[in-house]
């Protein structure tokens, strides 16, 4: 259960207490809580606006389903879906401590709300949405990466993946590009292509292989060039 793994966070100093999408409506359990997280948005079954369009303006056409355009809206039935999500975010968001009048002019207490929105025209939307049932909401950037930083993840069976593979099980010191090279059968065309990419500090490969505390180097000129990879301890 996802309320189970949440929970495992909770502290006697932060404690936590969780809701459901579809179970917040009204509800005053978390009008003491100060901070919420919404975690994930939970967006209905896509015959439900299909269905709102049937029952308020009538059966459509294969045709029309194609093309839901109304009004000005070119796809109403993504509208209503979006409106939809909007609506319960904006429920979710006032179950904590904001709920509450604490004034004579209508004030609320101050809370944190963290959630994350799509990058597209419907977390746009969304927001939107929230400013106008919410007036005098201060935005503020959250820095956060739902899925993490980004990993470089080579091809299947790639020089690169190779390469990163067999560098991960060396011991520190200096590994010459022709070990490597004769290790994984290169051929003259990959290793320069290797060599090319390993001299950009901004590559893929350069990136991962820092990752490791590897780097390239390269001494000599000319004819006498020769480059290999360090492993730092």
């Amino acid at each position: 259960m996802r309320e189970d793994l949440a929970l495992t966070y909770s502290t006697d100093a932060l404690p936590l207490r969780v809701g459901y999408w579809g179970a917040v409506d009204g509800s005053n359990e978390w009008s003491d809580c100060d901070v919420a997280v919404i975690y994930g948005l939970f967006w209905q079954d896509p015959t439900r606006p299909i269905n709102n369009v049937f029952a308020i303006d009538g059966p459509k056409d294969a045709s029309w389903l194609k093309a839901p355009r109304h009004g000005t809206h070119e796809n109403i039935l993504a509208v209503i879906s979006q409106k939809d999500v909007s609506a319960s975010v904006i429920q979710a968001i006032n179950r904590i401590c904001i709920r509450r009048v604490v004034d004579d002019q209508g004030r609320c207490s101050k809370a944190d709300v963290y959630i994350v929105l799509p990058k597209d025209w419907r977390g746009d939307a969304i927001l939107q949405d929230i400013h106008t049932s919410m007036p005098g909401l201060r935005q503020v950037e959250w820095d956060f990466e739902p899925d993490g930083p980004k990993v470089y993840a080579p091809r299947s069976n790639s020089v690169a993946q190779a390469v990163i593979e067999l560098m991960r099980t060396r011991q520190p010191g200096q590994t010459p590009l022709s070990y490597i090279s004769a290790q994984l059968s290169l051929t003259k065309r990959q290793l320069g292509r290797l060599k090319e990419d390993l001299a950009k500090s901004a590559s893929n490969i350069a990136a991962a292989l820092h990752e490791l505390g590897i780097l390239y180097k390269v001494e000599g000129k000319g004819r006498a060039t020769r480059g290999f990879l360090v492993k730092v301890a």
